[in-house]
């Protein structure tokens, strides 16, 4: 066909959405323009193909088992959610086979011969159908990444004319879609209906006849054959009625948890529609219908849970709540924890106990312990089921943690013909249930968005009426002391551990249960000859330095250490805070972790996580769209690039580099990182670079954000130990003097961090916090012990900070120095905190002379 009478077909004969487009396309005269629009009529055109056959293989194939496709099934659940532009192509190709011998039962039948061909004697695909497609979805990927884009104008041009053959290589082929009408039911009555017909670039309204089947819907879309035949294709294709252009159609792009997105026809603009969700949702609950009809007859069906019945529900439930947090147990690696086990063994032998806290420090092994606990006690113990769930992933905001769990066992079970509507009293009513304990786990109850919230729950757990219910759960210490505080806990259920009272401090009627400390002395030797045969370490233990030896005590620290120098010697000295740093530039050597990958995380996903008053841990589908610039593809989408590449090359890398993992909540997935001390490495880095453009304030509005979001601890203070480090930092001074509680834990913290590599700066820092005073006479002294303290508040608070960060890094100079202040309360705190370093180093008396 002549290209002017291909272009007249084009604009008189194809859908309007087609015909518009392709008529500003004949008018643009920029390259750059001109490539812009042949790729917006090819995705246009492309989601409606797919539209046309999905919707006849869910309304109308499907549903009456004529065609059944179980990779198709799986494909459509799958792509719905995370629609890219190469998902599209792909579904509309699987669609296509799954129809292979079925062309009589195609809406339109050349679509058939399209792909298949029309021979009788042997059917195979057509090799020349798909090849323009995938250069047209390429380059629509090398558009939003702006990959190998021409340089100039030339290469524009070049560009447009080799995408433009593509384009229409592919209406050609589908010109018999001119013999069908894209109509818009406006009205009808007992007889007829009014239309819109959408085709060329006029849109026509026209009245026909009602036809005897199928009903119309008034506001629906429909492909039309002749004048009985129908497809519905709303609501993956709608019309704007509130718009000033009656040929501004969408086309369903994505579904974005509660909002529905369309891609226009008018070029690069996008639509949300929080109407038509009800409707969406209907389709997709339509497609997957016959599956979950499928899955509830495989459902256990009971009157009543028995025990063995509950336990293996648990286990499956545990498996898929774990999944994420599983990923970092691994057991041949794994050292069993005596003291932390001790506790919980006495914990589950106390009838009156029903609630016990671990905490640690982040990267200690409390998420490993908790697994390898389930795992042995699921194995050793007949009397004894464990349910588990990951904190962090909790919709506490959106429901109770009862009702999620009874919907997670409705999922898995029907009990008398109904859902589980509340599990605990499920459970009660199973026969010799009082001897027998339900143990119910939650970790990381610190990384869970609503806190203070889930803790309530637990607690109100805890109280009930259960008395076979054992609830366990985990949180960091520093999180831990601003979760429950103002929760009035039921601190009589609650284990506590033997022997906390510290001297000199006066501690809350509940503290914790268990305090994990990182490996002992005595376990060091035996987990470091698991992590020595597993990474192949040419250092054997008795050839580490003591400094490397107490490096590798922090858990995390040992699987950093290792998987940095596998199949090495371990360096004699090693920095703690530079570790993660080591272990990133060993991955662009031993894995294909490169630079850039580095660069995606910190350039686009930190800032989506970290920026001016939004302050999260994860990532949602919804913020990666909003943020545009191609970066829900770059998670998403697997189709190569023009080098090769894949579109989602670096955020893969960096899963597999078990920087960062995907968390899914039913149909939502999130982006996380997998250890909160990645999270608190590479956030606490964006932090320090927001805080050059912020107020004074911005660090302490910080410190007063982990009261509501417990998370960002970890982060605020990494952020704070590079500005320490920064010489003379009047930031770091001011915060020492501010006589809040939560600010003064922060800048101890701050500065035994920094403290633990770089002494030098910490003790500069302690210098201005407390300055030397001259050696009293003895009459001074005994004035100094009758006189009362006349120093400022802001003061006193530095010096109690210099003091107590003096002595967790056994400086001494620092504790001498407040020993001889003339101010008795800082005395006071200098003697405590004194005792408290020679009783944790057993120093000898000589040590403290001078006093």
């Amino acid at each position: 066909m002549p290209t002017t009478e291909f272009n007249e077909f084009v604009l008189t004969h194809m859908p309007t959405f087609i015909a518009i487009n392709y008529q500003r396309l004949l008018k643009v005269q920029d390259p750059r323009e001109q490539v812009e629009m042949i790729l917006h009529i090819y995705n246009l055109g492309l989601r409606a193909l797919t539209i046309n056959l999905v919707s006849q293989y869910i309304f109308r194939d499907r549903a009456l088992k004529r065609v059944s496709d179980p990779y198709l099934d799986t494909l459509l659940e799958q792509k719905f959610p995370h629609l890219t532009a190469d998902a599209w192509e792909k579904m509309l190709f699987t669609t296509l086979r799954a129809y292979e011998g079925h062309r009589d039962l195609f809406f339109m039948p050349e679509l058939y011969d399209f792909y298949w061909g029309t021979s009788t004697s042997h059917r195979s695909e057509r090799a020349e159908v798909k090849p323009p497609f995938d250069r047209l979805t390429q380059a629509t990927l090398d558009l939003l990444t702006e990959h190998l884009l021409p340089q100039d104008e030339f290469g524009w041009q070049a560009l447009a004319e080799k995408l433009l053959q593509h384009l229409h290589k592919i209406l050609q082929s589908l010109s018999f879609i001119g013999e069908y009408d894209l109509i818009h039911v406006l009205t009808q009555d007992e007889h007829t209906y009014t239309f819109e017909l959408h085709k060329g670039t006029q849109v026509v309204i026209n009245q026909g006849v009602l036809p005897k089947r199928p009903r119309l819907t008034s506001g629906w879309f429909y492909l039309r054959a002749g004048t009985e035949e129908f497809l519905p294709l709303h609501p993956l294709l709608i019309f704007w009625e509130e718009t000033t252009e009656p040929t501004d159609t969408g086309v369903f792009d994505r579904w974005i948890q509660e909002r529905l997105k369309y891609l226009l026809a008018t070029p690069g603009q996008i639509r949300f529609d929080e109407k038509r969700v009800r409707d969406f949702v209907k389709l997709i609950y339509l497609t997957i219908q016959e599956a979950a009809e499928e899955h509830e007859q495989e459902k256990q069906k009971a009157e009543t849970l028995i025990w063995v019945q509950l336990c293996d529900i648990c286990k499956d439930i545990t498996e898929h709540r774990l999944a994420t947090v599983r990923g970092k147990y691994h057991r041949d690696l794994y050292l069993q924890r005596d003291t932390a086990r001790q506790h919980v063994e006495a914990f589950l032998a106390d009838r009156a106990k029903r609630g016990f806290v671990l905490v640690g420090k982040s990267g200690v092994g409390k998420s490993n312990f908790l697994l390898a606990l389930a795992e042995d006690l699921q194995q050793s113990r007949d009397d004894i089921c464990v349910l588990m769930y990951d904190g962090a992933s909790l919709r506490i905001a959106s429901s109770v943690l009862t009702d999620i769990i009874s919907q997670d066992f409705s999922d898995l079970v029907v009990l008398s013909g109904h859902a589980v509507h509340h599990i605990w009293q499920e459970i009660a009513k199973i026969n010799g249930i009082d001897e027998r304990q339900v143990i119910l786990c939650v970790d990381a109850v610190n990384e869970n968005p609503e806190a203070k919230q889930l803790l309530q729950q637990l607690d109100e757990l805890i109280r009930g009426p259960w008395p076979w219910l054992k609830v366990i759960f985990s949180s960091r210490p520093e999180t831990w002391k601003e979760i429950k505080r103002g929760v009035k806990l039921a601190e009589v259920h609650y284990y506590q551990e033997p022997g906390t009272a510290s001297v000199g401090i006066e501690l809350e009627p509940f503290s914790y249960s268990e305090h994990m400390e990182p490996f002992t002395p005595q376990e060091l030797p035996k987990v470091y000859s698991n992590y020595q045969r597993e990474f192949h370490l040419q250092t054997p233990y008795e050839a580490l330095t003591h400094q490397v030896r107490e490096t590798l005590r922090d858990p995390l620290n040992l699987w950093l250490l290792a998987s940095t120098y596998k199949g090495q010697a371990i360096p004699n000295s090693v920095k703690t805070s530079k570790l993660i740093e080591y272990y990133l530039k060993t991955r662009q050597v031993q894995t294909p972790l490169q630079r850039e990958d580095v660069r995606f995380l910190e350039d686009r996903l930190v800032p989506l996580m970290m920026r001016e008053k939004h302050y999260s841990n994860v990532i949602t589908e919804t913020e990666l769209d909003a943020a545009g610039g191609a970066l829900y593809d770059m998670v998403y989408s697997d189709q190569l690039l023009s080098d090769g590449r894949h579109m989602n090359q670096s955020f893969l890398r960096l899963c597999d580099v078990d920087i960062l993992v995907l968390q899914e909540q039913g149909t939502e997935q999130r982006i996380g990182f997998k250890y909160e001390r990645f999270y608190e490495y590479f956030a606490g880095k964006r932090i320090l670079s927001l805080s050059e453009t912020q107020p004074d304030r911005f660090f302490l509005s910080l410190i007063e954000e982990t009261t509501r979001k417990p998370f960002l601890w970890g982060a605020v203070r990494n952020a704070l130990v590079e500005e320490a480090k920064k010489p003379g930092s009047e930031k770091i001074l001011q915060l020492c003097k501010t006589p809040q509680q939560r600010v003064k834990e922060m800048m101890v913290s701050v500065l035994i961090t920094l403290g633990v590599d770089d002494p030098e700066p910490v003790e500069r820092i302690l210098r201005k916090l407390l300055p030397q005073e001259k050696r009293a006479t003895e009459l001074q002294k005994i004035r100094q012990v009758v006189r009362k303290s006349a120093e400022a508040s802001d003061i006193v608070n530095a010096r109690k900070i210099a003091i107590e960060v003096a002595s967790n890094l056994s400086i001494s100079w620092v504790l001498q120095a407040a020993a001889l202040q003339a101010d008795p309360t800082i005395r006071t705190v200098a003697v405590r905190y004194t005792y408290h370093l020679w009783k944790r180093n057993s120093w000898p008396c000589s040590k403290l002379s001078g006093f």
